[in-house]
């Protein structure tokens, strides 16, 4: 376009045809990319993320979980005497897998969060339970306990390693989980949803209003919650809360 309007040629134009439509161009319009794949591709051309964070993509599923932040995690390991014990989620970074002296493999994960990087350090019975899941999920729970070394990152000796999609289903053992139901709720509806949760494991409890004041049941039966399940209480407007 800038040749012609300064009347310039080239030497492969030169017995080229005018056409009409030289200057039409068609753009097909495709579908919009899922966040996660636009993400991954904002990452690979310029090295950082713009449209959000990766985590954001998982911002309903962590909403099921206590989970900290590493700045946080280090902030209160420093309060506390004793060892503290920390559940975080962090974007898997790198990681370099290593054999110790007794000839177990063991790894050095780097993740990151909103707040900042950590080095995860999967000893060989953590490591063998989370190797097969490192290569193909990108996002992860952990729970571990946070070495402090004044003026160093963020550092999490792991217990447990799981993809924060298959958190509910591959997590060890879920210690409680806590159901709070909105003022709306029927007696009719509770006991359907109730019939439709699977039996499992992990105890749980119901938080509800009753006469403006909040109370909770504790509930003999045990249950399993899986992705569809919790999904399903969510519809109902239910919150659902896992002690990991």
């Amino acid at each position: 376009k800038k040749n012609a309007l300064t009347g310039q040629m080239d030497l492969f134009s030169m017995n080229k045809q005018e056409s009409k439509n030289d200057n039409i161009y068609t753009f097909e319009i495709l579908p919009e990319w899922p966040d996660k794949e636009k993400l991954e591709k904002e990452r690979d051309v310029i090295g950082f993320y713009i449209s959000s964070h990766p985590l954001e993509t998982y911002k309903k599923q962590l909403a099921w979980f206590s989970i900290e932040q590493f700045e946080t995690a280090v902030e209160k390991a420093r309060t506390v005497k004793s060892e503290y014990t920390t559940i975080c989620c962090g974007l898997l970074k790198t990681r370099k897998d290593i054999v110790t002296k007794k000839g177990d493999r063991m790894s050095f994960l780097q993740m990151e969060d909103m707040s900042g990087t950590a080095e995860i350090i999967a000893f060989p019975k953590t490591f063998a339970r989370a190797e097969k899941w490192l290569g193909s999920h990108n996002v992860f729970i952990v729970k571990g306990v946070v070495d402090v070394v004044e003026g160093a990152p963020c550092k999490i000796k792991a217990q447990d390693i799981v993809p924060v999609e298959l958190a509910l289903s591959e997590w060890p053992h879920i210690e409680h989980i806590t159901l709070t139901l909105p003022d709306s709720m029927t007696e009719e509806t509770i006991v359907n949803i109730k019939e439709r949760l699977p039996k499992g494991t992990a105890a749980f409890s119901l938080i509800f209003q009753e006469n403006q004041k909040k109370l909770r049941l504790t509930v003999k039966e045990r249950i399993l919650l899986d992705t569809e399940s919790a999904q399903l209480l969510e519809q109902h407007n239910i919150k659902v809360q896992c002690c990991l």
